[in-house]
């Protein structure tokens, strides 16, 4: 018997990573939707695509999203963006939750999507409504008419710390 649950063991721990499931997040906003504007503050642009992705642009130098936070605990927001770079220089995106800061984006010098992610400790949420706010470090002027855009964002998720 005990050389079976060794086995058993073992089975548990090689097969438990291939067949784990990512943690499905609290709260999530896809930008670019139709339901993205029940959230959206100050700050944003149009619907657009990019790469074939549904995003909305940051027209301002700041822009605010509501999000909701239920029980106790840190967090994690995951902001999914790309930037247009100027002479490939890199944004430098303060992010702060509820007026406090907590860090910063320092974006890619492609255009690519990435993932960033913060780590929202549970002294800066509150039970209920909350507000993330981007603050651009510059903003460029694409196409005509001359439009103003910062970065482009995909999603946005709230996940408890910790978690994939």
């Amino acid at each position: 018997m005990g050389i079976f649950r060794k086995k058993l063991f073992l089975l548990n721990i090689l097969l438990i990573p291939l067949f784990s499931v990512p943690a499905a997040p609290l709260w999530s906003v896809e930008l670019g939707t139709e339901n993205d504007a029940a959230v959206l503050g100050f700050g944003w642009g149009d619907r657009g695509q990019v790469r074939g992705e549904s995003v909305r642009w940051v027209d301002r130098l700041e822009a605010d999203v509501t999000f909701e936070s239920v029980g106790g605990g840190d967090r994690e927001i995951v902001v999914r963006a790309a930037q247009e770079p100027v002479h490939w220089r890199r944004h430098r995106i303060g992010v702060w939750v509820n007026n406090q800061y907590v860090g910063e984006m320092p974006t890619s010098k492609d255009r690519r999507f990435i993932d960033y992610r913060f780590l929202v400790t549970e002294n800066l949420l509150r039970e209920g409504e909350n507000t993330l706010t981007l603050r651009m470090a510059y903003r460029i002027r694409i196409g005509e008419p001359k439009y103003r855009f910062s970065l482009a964002i995909n999603r946005i998720d709230l996940f408890p710390a910790g978690t994939e």
